[in-house]
């Protein structure tokens, strides 16, 4: 098992983009099952002398999103916003009519209609490993002159500046065509994200060292992993079954797309 045979693969539009799924469904957003995830976590329940996180009342005034009497932190998607527009308008609709009963539909827009326009995405992780710790703060200083696609990456770079403890979702499964090893596999996973984005890392460690800052993603499908940067490298803090939360297991059955993996 190498590298060669892992496979990062999107979550897609029902479990990235905040009710996609209509119909009878529930309002709801990835925020929602992060914090399921969360409240299931020994380390973050460790962190909050084991109270549960629940979500503000209100964020008109910048609350945190996953809020604890003891600690609290912000949730941010790790990916482009060029990937998320793709994902919403060529998806296939998902509506659920009533539990259990679900209709998929012809996406926004497809290749054969007259207003079709394929969008070029970029792929953070394609993107930030060609990049050294200068490249990046070049960037970012472009902002309003940056090209469109350097725009999207400026864009990713500042939610790397937030000023508060922070997880970054990285909503992707990754997964090797066989996995017979869990352990090596997550090292791989573990590794190949620091490689790829250990230039963007160092930035928020070099803007917001005061601040925590977690990565999180899905591994083989059923396990939602938890890293933390400790400003020298990534280490695993938490695995948590994506069982533990009800809604990722709902979304996961209305997309009806499972997941690759599922060790």
């Amino acid at each position: 098992m190498g590298y060669s045979e892992m496979r990062v693969d999107f979550l897609g539009a029902a479990r990235v983009i905040d009710n996609f799924i209509g119909g009878v469904m529930e309002p709801y957003s990835y925020e929602d099952y992060l914090r399921d995830f969360v409240n299931h976590s020994d380390y973050f329940l460790q962190k909050s002398n084991g109270k549960p996180y629940s979500k503000p009342v209100s964020e008109s005034n910048g609350e945190w999103d996953c809020i604890s009497d003891g600690y609290s932190f912000d949730f941010k998607l790790f990916t482009s916003q060029s990937r998320l527009q793709a994902a919403r308008i060529f998806s296939q609709s998902i509506t659920l009519v009533a539990p259990g009963v679900v209709l998929y539909g012809p996406p926004l827009i497809s290749k054969n209609d007259e207003n079709y326009k394929e969008i070029t995405c970029i792929i953070p992780y394609a993107m930030f490993r060609s990049l050294n710790f200068n490249e990046i703060v070049e960037i970012r200083k472009k902002e309003k002159n940056a090209k469109e696609l350097e725009k999207e990456v400026v864009q990713i770079i500042k939610k790397f500046e937030t000023k508060k403890n922070l997880m970054m979702f990285f909503p992707y499964n990754i997964n090797f065509d066989l996995n017979d090893d869990f352990e090596s596999g997550k090292n791989l996973a573990l590794n190949s994200i620091y490689s790829d984005f250990k230039e963007l890392f160092q930035y928020r460690t070099e803007n917001c060292a005061e601040y925590d800052t977690y990565i999180a993603f899905i591994y083989q499908a059923r396990n939602f992993m938890i890293t933390r940067w400790t400003g020298e490298k990534l280490e695993c803090v938490d695995i948590i079954p994506t069982q533990r939360s009800t809604l990722f297991c709902d979304l996961e059955r209305y997309s009806g797309k499972p997941l690759a993996g599922g060790i």
